[in-house]
C-alpha cells in the first residue's frame, strides 16, 4: 500500500476517488431513504383499508346478531 502512495499519480487518483465516491454514495442512501419512505406510506394505507374492512366486518356481525336475536324472539 504504501508503494501506490509514493507514486505521483496517488493524490489525483484518491481525490477523483472522493469527488466522484461521495456523490454516489450519497445518493444511494438518498435512494434507499425514498423507498423506505415510500413503503411505510404504502403499508399505512394498506393498515387503514385493512382497519375500515374490519369496521364494516363488525358493524355487519351486530347486524346479523340483530337480526338473529329478533328471530329468536319472534320464535318464543
Amino acid at each position: 500500500m504504501s508503494g501506490f502512495f509514493a507514486s505521483p499519480y496517488s493524490v489525483p487518483i484518491v481525490v477523483v476517488a472522493i469527488v466522484v465516491g461521495l456523490p454516489v454514495i450519497s445518493s444511494t442512501i438518498k435512494s434507499i431513504a425514498k423507498i423506505r419512505y415510500a413503503d411505510n406510506g404504502r403499508e399505512k394505507e394498506r393498515e387503514a383499508a385493512h382497519r375500515s374492512e374490519i369496521d364494516e366486518l363488525r358493524r355487519r356481525i351486530e347486524n346479523l346478531e340483530t337480526i338473529v336475536l329478533d328471530l329468536e324472539r319472534k320464535v318464543r
